[in-house]
């Protein structure tokens, strides 16, 4: 089969050619709900910058990774194509972006359409991996360096956030309770068995490796550095519940989120719980600890294991540290 790429992105549009002198001032949000008007257009946009993802803000940055933003139409995030032979970078910088406008989904549906019956047409790049409006040909205008604060609060969850507290139309399942109650014990406990039957990685292979299966297991039961070694305290810590969104065709086919236990590491949590599954991790920056209930054979029935995630979210934590030693006492 000949390969095709949907989206002739390695060259720049030969007409108009975008510069930062001729392009048009945009809003990112507003490309978003009127796309016509801005397609094929030369725009310039003022955020900021990660490997080939512009936001217009952190909200932009928490809609990108949200697990409904299929139903958020670009709501503060574009992707980027860049001219020439530009290096991506992961560090977040401030600056400006110009390009020309593109849409993922317009692009492949006009490759589809011209391609040959023995050619493959696919997506390359950023329009490999998720859809929406993108920039082609697209410079950066660096001004400095940034970051990310992690955002908290029940306005931030109810603007950009997927996660959702429990309420009385959708209480926590039972099965989540009993699975956060079989957890906390079996920390408590130190039981490593029980803990490695329960417990795996989420967003990382599980360990292959005898030593390597040890070193999870000891991290499970809060040895050493681990950020579980407060749970091992005879306190019983807050606990708070919440269910990761999906996106509105998935629910109409019957899908639900995933629910998430989170387990303060210190005195109080109130106000500073997650907000998006992105932050629901157990990074020790954290002033929390939190899993995620699933089902192993990832059917539609009762969750029956926790996942558990490490990675720290690269947003920088709002506050003093959590120290070593915090204590839910």
């Amino acid at each position: 089969m000949l390969l095709a790429a949907a989206l002739a992105l390695s060259s720049p549009p030969a007409e108009p050619r975008c510069t930062l002198s001729i392009a048009v001032p945009a809003s990112v949000r507003e490309m978003g709900r009127h796309p016509e008007q801005w397609l094929g257009r030369c725009v310039r946009v003022e955020g900021y910058v990660s490997w080939n993802k512009f936001y217009v803000d952190v909200a932009g940055a928490y809609a990108e990774a949200a697990s409904n933003r299929n139903d958020r139409a670009n709501d503060g995030w574009l992707g980027l194509y860049y001219r020439g032979s530009r290096r991506l970078n992961r560090d977040l910088r401030r600056g400006t972006v110009y390009g020309v406008l593109h849409d993922c989904g317009r692009d492949y549906d006009a490759a589809a359409a011209t391609a040959g019956p023995d050619t493959l047409v696919m997506p390359v790049g950023y329009c490999h991996y998720q859809g929406g409006l993108v920039l082609l040909s697209a410079g950066f205008r660096v001004a400095g360096s940034a970051r990310f604060e992690r955002q908290m609060g029940e306005a931030a969850r109810s603007r950009f956030g997927d996660l959702a507290p429990p309420s009385p139309d959708n209480p926590v399942p039972g099965e989540v309770v009993r699975l956060a109650d079989r957890f906390l014990t079996l920390v408590k406990a130190s039981d490593g068995p029980g803990l490695q039957s329960l417990v795996h990685l989420w967003s990382e292979a599980d360990p292959e490796t005898e030593a390597a299966r040890r070193a999870f297991t000891d991290w499970l039961r809060g040895e050493g550095d681990s950020p579980l070694r407060v749970l091992r305290s005879g306190a019983a810590p807050q606990r708070a519940y919440f269910q990761q969104a999906v996106w509105r065709e998935a629910a109409a086919d019957g899908g639900t989120g995933d629910w998430h236990i989170c387990f303060c590491r210190t005195a109080d949590c109130a106000g500073r719980w997650p907000i998006s599954a992105f932050d629901a991790t157990s990074a020790p920056a954290l002033p929390y600890i939190c899993v995620r209930a699933y089902r192993h054979d990832h059917g539609r029935g009762e969750p029956d294991r926790l996942g558990i995630d490490r990675a720290s979210q690269g947003f920088a934590e709002p506050g003093p540290p959590i120290p070593d030693n915090a204590s839910t006492r």
